[in-house]
């Protein structure tokens, strides 16, 4: 435990002081805002988007169709970060091992400690970006009203139905990214050369887009075989699951069950990946095969 400890640490000590950390983090937030300022100009602008708006706009009676909004929105951001965490956890898996770094490391450290502490410290660096986020949008708020007479419905912030939503949506990143996380750190370790095994990375980015299309299905057909079963199924789970619940689609012991089923594959999907990840780490020069990570798995 000390180990995967000071592992944790090193790890996100590292994380944070690079460039690309304070880039990424101060950027993002511009690039999202500027997306919306482009969405209002185009949308005002246009004459098509003018009448998309007037023919689906929701009615002051159906605020159950905000919270429909609500929901994709928070399914799509779920699978992006998703994307975008384990993308790092694959590259820097793949660029020690490539760099023989992490034969170093294995003379020292077990490797499924080493898959854990990247998986974790990658966590701990999105959360650090997004309690930095949340402390310059408060910023901004507090700016806007104090300088700017403009309303801002701070009360609509902290209704129940909104605070529920942010709950659901972290039990369901926690979880969706528990379960990619492992994968994509297994993935890495069964590439050490940059221009060979990238089909493993491309599978996986693959199944998150299509996991990221069948939640915006399921905003307008909760009821449809495909949207029940992706529900319970742990590869698509993290959108549908979240789209559905926060949208008030479906019941509290459905979304449960999707929660625990969830967990259930994110802790079997890391001690497998743990297997893999241990047995691919130090073997260089080879294009591995399904067979090969099948007797991987077998390894204790």
């Amino acid at each position: 435990m000390s180990r995967l400890k000071d592992m944790i640490k090193m790890e996100y000590s590292m994380d944070i002081r690079t460039k690309s950390f304070w880039i990424s983090t101060l950027l993002v937030p511009v690039f999202m805002v500027g997306f919306g300022a482009l969405i209002g100009f185009l949308a005002d602008d246009s004459d098509a988007m003018k009448m998309f708006s007037r023919n689906t706009a929701p009615t002051p009676d159906e605020d159950i169709t905000g919270m429909q909004a609500l929901g994709m929105l928070a399914g799509i951001f779920l699978i992006m970060f998703v994307m975008v965490y384990g993308s790092q956890i694959f590259n820097k898996v793949k660029t020690e091992k490539c760099n023989r770094i992490v034969e170093v490391l294995a003379s020292c450290v077990p490797g499924r400690t080493i898959m854990l502490s990247k998986v974790i410290s990658v966590a701990m660096t999105g959360l650090t970006q997004i309690l930095i986020w949340l402390v310059l949008i408060i910023g901004v708020v507090v700016i806007v009203l104090t300088f700017l007479p403009v309303p801002v419905p701070i009360g609509d912030l902290f209704q129940w139905k909104v605070v529920s939503a942010l709950i659901i949506a972290m039990l369901y990143f926690i979880g969706g990214y528990l379960f990619y996380a492992s994968l994509f750190a297994a993935a890495g370790a069964l590439t050490d050369r940059n221009n060979e095994n990238q089909g493993y990375l491309s599978l996986l980015i693959m199944i998150l887009m299509v996991s990221f299309y069948i939640g915006i299905y399921a905003t307008d057909a909760p009821g449809e075989p495909l949207a029940v079963v992706c529900l319970y199924l742990p590869f698509t789970s993290t959108s549908v699951g979240a789209v559905q619940t926060i949208g008030g689609i479906i019941p509290w012991w459905q979304t449960l069950i999707s929660l625990l089923v969830l967990y259930g594959s994110g802790i079997f999907s890391t001690i497998l990946a743990g297997k893999i990840y241990t047995s691919a780490l130090l073997l260089k020069g080879k294009k591995f095969t399904p067979r090969d990570i099948l007797v991987f798995l077998k390894a204790k």
